[in-house]
């Protein structure tokens, strides 16, 4: 198992990063104080140093304390052909782990399919995930380690904080 940290954000300092996005949107109108936008990152494993295996975890998407992820999704760009049966889900560690996506196989392009909003288990149906301390939106691997699998993950996220 290994952990990829792909947003720059070192858990043990407890500091924003600095090499990544963590400024969301612009203001919304209308007098409120939030910012609204949508981040993206690209993970891919044929260049991330490590062997896959079946419980890695990629983090993805940073947020600080105060955030909300209103809903989260993958696209695949490049297919796993070499380890077919390889899963990802995409959701929070220490929480719903596939609380954006369920656990699906990528073997072909195109955007993941996420819970309805109906799904008890799911953060859609939740309204969103709300990271009370810094956090990170991440994709979990099962069955077996992705080798060559590229893929965007996307967080429309809302900044609370003001």
């Amino acid at each position: 198992m290994g952990t990829v940290n792909y947003t720059g954000y070192d858990q043990g300092s407890g500091t924003d990063p600095t090499n990544v996005l963590t400024d969301t949107g612009t203001g919304i109108p209308h007098g409120i104080t939030s910012k609204l936008g949508i981040r993206k990152v690209r993970v891919d494993c044929s260049k991330d140093g490590i062997t896959g295996a079946a419980a890695d975890v990629y983090e993805a998407i940073y947020m600080k304390a105060g955030e909300k992820c209103l809903g989260a999704w993958m696209d695949c760009i490049t297919v796993e052909s070499t380890a077919p049966t390889a899963t990802a889900a995409l959701g929070v560690t220490g929480g719903l782990t596939g609380g954006f996506v369920t656990a699906v196989v990528m073997t072909s392009v195109g955007l993941k399919t996420v819970h309805s909003k109906t799904d008890a288990a799911s953060y859609w149906a939740d309204g969103g995930y709300v990271a009370v301390t810094a956090d990170t939106i991440d994709i979990l691997v099962a069955v077996a380690g992705f080798t060559e699998l590229v893929v965007d993950v996307y967080a429309l996220i809302l900044d609370m904080n003001g």
